[in-house]
Protein backbone atom coordinates (compact mmCIF):
# COMPACT_ATOMS: atom_id res chain seq x y z
CA UNK A 1 0.00 0.00 0.00
CA UNK A 2 1.11 3.43 -0.86
CA UNK A 3 1.47 6.86 1.40
CA UNK A 4 -1.24 8.53 -1.36
CA UNK A 5 -3.21 10.75 1.31
CA UNK A 6 -5.10 12.67 -1.69
CA UNK A 7 -4.09 9.69 -4.04
CA UNK A 8 -5.66 6.67 -2.44
CA UNK A 9 -6.15 3.10 -3.25
CA UNK A 10 -9.46 3.71 -0.82
CA UNK A 11 -12.57 3.48 -3.40
CA UNK A 12 -12.64 7.08 -4.83
CA UNK A 13 -15.34 5.44 -7.56
CA UNK A 14 -17.39 8.35 -9.02
CA UNK A 15 -21.10 6.57 -8.75
CA UNK A 16 -22.18 7.17 -12.84
CA UNK A 17 -25.90 8.37 -12.85
CA UNK A 18 -27.98 5.82 -15.24
CA UNK A 19 -30.66 8.38 -15.75
CA UNK A 20 -29.35 10.98 -17.46
CA UNK A 21 -25.68 10.45 -18.18
CA UNK A 22 -25.37 13.60 -19.82
CA UNK A 23 -25.87 15.38 -16.53
CA UNK A 24 -22.40 13.95 -15.75
CA UNK A 25 -19.47 15.80 -17.19
CA UNK A 26 -15.88 14.11 -16.65
CA UNK A 27 -14.02 16.88 -15.27
CA UNK A 28 -11.29 15.83 -12.34
CA UNK A 29 -8.40 15.73 -13.14
CA UNK A 30 -7.25 11.93 -13.19
CA UNK A 31 -9.72 10.31 -15.31
CA UNK A 32 -12.72 8.98 -12.70
CA UNK A 33 -13.69 5.35 -12.05
CA UNK A 34 -17.25 4.61 -12.70
CA UNK A 35 -19.44 2.03 -10.89
CA UNK A 36 -23.17 0.77 -10.12
CA UNK A 37 -24.86 3.13 -7.99
CA UNK A 38 -25.30 1.74 -4.43
CA UNK A 39 -28.65 0.77 -3.50
CA UNK A 40 -29.97 3.34 -0.80
CA UNK A 41 -28.12 2.84 2.47
CA UNK A 42 -30.46 0.26 4.95
CA UNK A 43 -30.00 1.40 8.44
CA UNK A 44 -28.46 -1.26 11.03
CA UNK A 45 -27.93 -1.86 14.46
CA UNK A 46 -25.33 -1.14 15.04
CA UNK A 47 -25.12 1.34 12.70
CA UNK A 48 -22.24 -0.19 9.83
CA UNK A 49 -19.25 1.80 8.45
CA UNK A 50 -16.48 4.45 9.58
CA UNK A 51 -18.21 8.21 10.43
CA UNK A 52 -16.07 10.98 7.89
CA UNK A 53 -13.18 12.28 10.12
CA UNK A 54 -13.39 9.73 12.72
CA UNK A 55 -9.94 8.36 14.01
CA UNK A 56 -10.04 5.03 16.06
CA UNK A 57 -7.52 4.31 18.12
CA UNK A 58 -7.78 0.52 17.10
CA UNK A 59 -9.39 -1.59 14.48
CA UNK A 60 -9.16 -5.09 15.98
CA UNK A 61 -6.28 -6.33 17.02
CA UNK A 62 -4.82 -3.35 15.05
CA UNK A 63 -3.01 0.50 16.69
CA UNK A 64 -3.96 2.83 13.98
CA UNK A 65 -1.25 5.41 13.53
CA UNK A 66 -2.51 7.37 10.83
CA UNK A 67 -5.23 8.26 7.89
CA UNK A 68 -3.01 7.41 4.50
CA UNK A 69 -5.77 8.29 2.12
CA UNK A 70 -9.36 8.59 1.69
CA UNK A 71 -12.32 8.91 -0.80
CA UNK A 72 -16.21 8.85 -1.20
CA UNK A 73 -16.33 5.35 -0.30
CA UNK A 74 -13.62 4.51 2.43
CA UNK A 75 -10.92 5.82 4.36
CA UNK A 76 -7.80 3.67 4.43
CA UNK A 77 -5.26 3.82 7.94
CA UNK A 78 -1.59 3.16 8.41
CA UNK A 79 -1.65 0.76 11.54
CA UNK A 80 0.68 -2.19 13.65
CA UNK A 81 0.12 -5.68 13.64
CA UNK A 82 1.25 -6.24 17.09
CA UNK A 83 0.70 -10.03 16.37
CA UNK A 84 2.38 -9.81 13.02
CA UNK A 85 4.93 -7.20 14.56
CA UNK A 86 4.44 -5.25 10.97
CA UNK A 87 3.15 -2.51 9.66
CA UNK A 88 -0.41 -2.96 7.86
CA UNK A 89 -3.04 -0.16 5.83
CA UNK A 90 -6.75 -0.79 7.25
CA UNK A 91 -9.16 -0.36 4.84
CA UNK A 92 -12.79 0.71 6.23
CA UNK A 93 -16.00 2.14 4.67
CA UNK A 94 -17.88 5.39 5.55
CA UNK A 95 -20.91 5.27 7.21
CA UNK A 96 -22.58 7.14 4.84
CA UNK A 97 -22.13 5.11 1.97
CA UNK A 98 -22.64 1.57 3.80
CA UNK A 99 -25.47 -0.57 2.53
CA UNK A 100 -25.82 -4.41 1.83
CA UNK A 101 -24.57 -4.45 -1.46
CA UNK A 102 -21.40 -2.50 -0.14
CA UNK A 103 -20.84 -4.91 2.27
CA UNK A 104 -20.89 -7.93 0.51
CA UNK A 105 -18.58 -6.25 -2.11
CA UNK A 106 -16.45 -5.54 0.33
CA UNK A 107 -16.48 -9.17 1.77
CA UNK A 108 -16.23 -10.08 -1.27
CA UNK A 109 -13.15 -8.45 -2.08
CA UNK A 110 -11.60 -9.93 0.89
CA UNK A 111 -12.21 -13.21 -0.43
CA UNK A 112 -10.84 -12.63 -3.49
CA UNK A 113 -7.69 -11.33 -2.19
CA UNK A 114 -7.04 -14.71 -0.03
CA UNK A 115 -7.25 -16.26 -3.24
CA UNK A 116 -4.00 -14.69 -4.44
CA UNK A 117 -0.85 -15.51 -3.13
CA UNK A 118 1.11 -14.02 -5.76
CA UNK A 119 4.37 -11.26 -5.05
CA UNK A 120 3.16 -9.13 -7.32
CA UNK A 121 -0.40 -9.06 -5.53
CA UNK A 122 -1.01 -6.75 -2.47
CA UNK A 123 -1.70 -9.74 0.08
CA UNK A 124 -4.74 -9.50 2.71
CA UNK A 125 -3.54 -10.26 6.05
CA UNK A 126 -7.23 -10.20 7.62
CA UNK A 127 -10.45 -9.30 7.70
CA UNK A 128 -13.31 -8.64 9.94
CA UNK A 129 -15.72 -6.59 11.42
CA UNK A 130 -14.94 -4.04 14.67
CA UNK A 131 -17.32 -2.58 16.78
CA UNK A 132 -16.65 0.58 17.91
CA UNK A 133 -18.83 3.23 19.77
CA UNK A 134 -21.54 2.05 18.28
CA UNK A 135 -20.74 1.53 14.76
CA UNK A 136 -19.86 -1.58 13.10
CA UNK A 137 -16.34 -1.34 11.02
CA UNK A 138 -16.05 -4.00 8.24
CA UNK A 139 -12.15 -4.10 7.74
CA UNK A 140 -9.49 -5.31 5.44
CA UNK A 141 -5.84 -5.29 6.73
CA UNK A 142 -3.28 -4.86 3.88
CA UNK A 143 -0.08 -5.15 2.53
CA UNK A 144 1.61 -1.93 2.86
CA UNK A 145 4.10 -0.33 0.92
CA UNK A 146 6.24 2.09 2.41
CA UNK A 147 7.34 4.86 0.00
CA UNK A 148 5.69 3.39 -3.20
CA UNK A 149 4.50 5.53 -5.89
CA UNK A 150 1.82 4.50 -8.38
CA UNK A 151 3.18 2.96 -11.76
CA UNK A 152 3.53 6.10 -13.94
CA UNK A 153 4.89 8.34 -11.39
CA UNK A 154 7.72 5.62 -10.54
CA UNK A 155 8.00 5.53 -14.28
CA UNK A 156 8.76 9.41 -14.97
CA UNK A 157 10.26 9.75 -11.32
CA UNK A 158 13.28 7.34 -12.40
CA UNK A 159 13.43 8.34 -16.16
CA UNK A 160 13.28 5.17 -17.19
CA UNK A 161 13.67 4.01 -20.38
CA UNK A 162 11.33 1.46 -22.79
CA UNK A 163 13.08 -1.34 -21.93
CA UNK A 164 12.66 -0.91 -18.15
CA UNK A 165 8.96 0.33 -18.46
CA UNK A 166 8.50 -3.17 -20.96
CA UNK A 167 9.38 -4.98 -17.84
CA UNK A 168 7.43 -3.49 -15.59
CA UNK A 169 4.17 -4.31 -18.02
CA UNK A 170 5.65 -7.62 -18.45
CA UNK A 171 5.52 -8.27 -14.03
CA UNK A 172 2.10 -6.75 -13.70
CA UNK A 173 0.46 -8.61 -17.12
CA UNK A 174 1.97 -11.85 -15.31
CA UNK A 175 0.03 -11.06 -11.58
CA UNK A 176 -3.02 -10.78 -13.79
CA UNK A 177 -1.99 -13.98 -15.45
CA UNK A 178 -2.18 -15.61 -12.02
CA UNK A 179 -5.53 -13.81 -10.95
CA UNK A 180 -7.27 -15.16 -14.36
CA UNK A 181 -5.47 -18.36 -13.38
CA UNK A 182 -7.32 -18.41 -9.88
CA UNK A 183 -10.80 -17.66 -11.90
CA UNK A 184 -10.48 -13.77 -10.91
CA UNK A 185 -10.59 -10.84 -13.29
CA UNK A 186 -9.51 -7.65 -11.81
CA UNK A 187 -11.62 -5.15 -13.74
CA UNK A 188 -10.01 -1.70 -12.73
CA UNK A 189 -6.27 -1.96 -14.23
CA UNK A 190 -4.78 1.60 -14.25
CA UNK A 191 -1.63 3.16 -12.85
CA UNK A 192 -3.01 4.19 -9.73
CA UNK A 193 -3.80 0.95 -9.06
CA UNK A 194 -0.83 -0.40 -9.42
CA UNK A 195 2.19 0.65 -6.79
CA UNK A 196 5.53 0.28 -7.33
CA UNK A 197 8.34 0.27 -4.34
CA UNK A 198 11.35 1.76 -4.01
CA UNK A 199 12.66 -1.48 -4.77
CA UNK A 200 10.75 -1.68 -8.09
CA UNK A 201 8.53 -4.68 -7.00
CA UNK A 202 5.31 -3.71 -8.25
CA UNK A 203 2.11 -4.63 -6.28
CA UNK A 204 -1.34 -4.48 -7.86
CA UNK A 205 -3.93 -3.25 -5.38
CA UNK A 206 -7.79 -2.76 -5.63
CA UNK A 207 -9.71 -5.95 -6.03
CA UNK A 208 -12.89 -3.87 -4.62
CA UNK A 209 -13.76 -4.21 -8.23
CA UNK A 210 -12.55 -7.75 -9.14
CA UNK A 211 -15.22 -9.84 -10.73
CA UNK A 212 -14.84 -13.65 -10.13
CA UNK A 213 -14.37 -15.34 -13.68
CA UNK A 214 -17.02 -17.99 -11.96
CA UNK A 215 -19.81 -17.29 -9.76
CA UNK A 216 -20.62 -19.88 -7.62
CA UNK A 217 -24.49 -21.29 -8.41
CA UNK A 218 -24.90 -18.80 -11.33
CA UNK A 219 -23.73 -18.86 -14.62
CA UNK A 220 -22.10 -15.70 -16.26
CA UNK A 221 -24.13 -15.37 -18.98
CA UNK A 222 -27.51 -15.54 -16.83
CA UNK A 223 -26.23 -12.09 -15.16
CA UNK A 224 -27.16 -9.90 -18.36
CA UNK A 225 -26.52 -6.11 -19.07
CA UNK A 226 -25.96 -3.81 -16.57
CA UNK A 227 -27.45 -0.88 -15.36
CA UNK A 228 -23.87 0.62 -14.73
CA UNK A 229 -20.07 0.38 -15.38
CA UNK A 230 -17.22 -1.18 -12.94
CA UNK A 231 -14.06 0.48 -13.83
CA UNK A 232 -12.29 3.27 -15.08
CA UNK A 233 -13.12 4.91 -18.83
CA UNK A 234 -9.36 5.16 -20.05
CA UNK A 235 -8.68 2.17 -19.64
CA UNK A 236 -11.95 0.00 -20.42
CA UNK A 237 -12.50 -2.02 -23.27
CA UNK A 238 -15.23 -1.47 -25.88
CA UNK A 239 -17.19 -4.77 -24.11
CA UNK A 240 -16.89 -3.58 -20.74
CA UNK A 241 -18.28 0.02 -21.50
CA UNK A 242 -21.21 -1.73 -23.10
CA UNK A 243 -22.31 -2.86 -19.50
CA UNK A 244 -23.44 -6.44 -19.88
CA UNK A 245 -21.03 -8.25 -17.25
CA UNK A 246 -21.55 -11.61 -19.31
CA UNK A 247 -19.31 -10.28 -22.28
CA UNK A 248 -16.20 -9.30 -19.59
CA UNK A 249 -13.47 -11.76 -19.37
CA UNK A 250 -9.69 -11.69 -19.22
CA UNK A 251 -9.32 -10.27 -22.07
CA UNK A 252 -11.10 -6.87 -20.85
CA UNK A 253 -7.83 -7.17 -18.29
CA UNK A 254 -5.55 -7.65 -20.86
CA UNK A 255 -6.84 -4.31 -22.56
CA UNK A 256 -6.81 -2.71 -19.35
CA UNK A 257 -3.11 -3.76 -19.38
CA UNK A 258 -2.81 -2.26 -22.73
CA UNK A 259 -4.07 0.66 -22.25
CA UNK A 260 -1.78 1.49 -19.23
CA UNK A 261 1.35 0.32 -21.37
CA UNK A 262 0.27 2.82 -23.97
CA UNK A 263 0.33 5.45 -21.22
CA UNK A 264 3.50 4.73 -20.21
CA UNK A 265 5.17 4.95 -23.70
CA UNK A 266 3.25 7.83 -25.31
CA UNK A 267 3.06 9.55 -21.89
CA UNK A 268 -1.05 10.41 -22.49
CA UNK A 269 -4.34 7.49 -22.33
CA UNK A 270 -5.31 6.10 -25.68
CA UNK A 271 -8.75 8.15 -25.79
CA UNK A 272 -8.67 11.37 -23.58
CA UNK A 273 -12.24 11.41 -21.84
CA UNK A 274 -11.51 14.11 -19.46
CA UNK A 275 -14.25 17.00 -20.05
CA UNK A 276 -16.35 14.26 -22.10
CA UNK A 277 -20.11 13.35 -20.68
CA UNK A 278 -20.45 10.06 -19.32
CA UNK A 279 -22.19 8.92 -22.32
CA UNK A 280 -19.92 10.62 -24.76
CA UNK A 281 -17.02 9.15 -23.26
CA UNK A 282 -18.25 5.49 -23.24
CA UNK A 283 -18.53 6.10 -27.26
CA UNK A 284 -15.10 7.63 -27.62
CA UNK A 285 -13.42 4.23 -25.93
CA UNK A 286 -15.84 2.11 -28.01
CA UNK A 287 -15.52 3.73 -31.32
CA UNK A 288 -11.90 6.30 -31.50
CA UNK A 289 -9.05 4.68 -33.17
CA UNK A 290 -6.02 5.80 -30.91
CA UNK A 291 -3.17 7.31 -32.99
CA UNK A 292 0.24 4.81 -32.92
CA UNK A 293 1.83 6.00 -29.49
CA UNK A 294 5.28 6.89 -31.93
CA UNK A 295 2.81 9.78 -33.07
CA UNK A 296 2.38 11.13 -29.30
CA UNK A 297 6.41 10.68 -28.23
CA UNK A 298 8.81 9.73 -31.11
Amino acid sequence: MEDRTHDTHADTQVPATSADPDADTLERSETPSVSQPPAPAIPAEPPIGLKTGALPSTIGRFRVRRIIGSGGMGIVFEAHDPTGHRVVAIKVIRQRVASPSTLRRFEAEAQLLARLQHPSIAAIYDAGRHEDDGLVLPYLALEFVPAARILTRFAGDENLDLAARLRLVITIADAVAYGHEQGVIHRDLKPGNILVGPDGAVKIIDFGVAHAAESEGEPRAATGPRRGLVGTLAYMSPEQCAGDSAQIDARSDVYSIGAVLYELIAGQVPVDVKGLTLKEAMSAIRKVQPLAPSARNP
